[in-house]
């Protein structure tokens, strides 16, 4: 499912037309950015938990050249699912 297909279920599950439910949509996952951005954590009950981490800066290597170079620091996005959405996966 991409993000088309997912505000026309939401707008048919809602009522909305499409461009509210589009509005909807990108305002939530704006909230759950701003959220990470802030907090570093981002809990939706029944969903799971966004956390930001910080990956530190390392050495790499271009597998094809075998050329040694730094990556930089960065952040990155990790989920975890709560174990009921885990469990409504598995019923599926």
């Amino acid at each position: 499912m991409i993000k088309k297909d997912l505000v026309i279920k939401v707008s048919n599950i809602t009522g909305m037309n499409v461009d509210e439910a589009d509005y909807a949509i990108v305002t939530m996952l704006n909230c759950i950015k701003a959220g990470l951005a802030q907090d570093g954590k981002v809990t939706i009950n029944e969903l799971g938990v966004f956390k930001a981490l910080d990956k530190c800066e390392r050495v790499g290597r271009n597998p094809k050249t075998g050329e040694i170079h730094t990556v930089s620091a960065r952040r990155s996005v990790s989920f975890k699912a709560n174990q009921k959405f885990k469990n409504q996966l598995n019923e599926v």
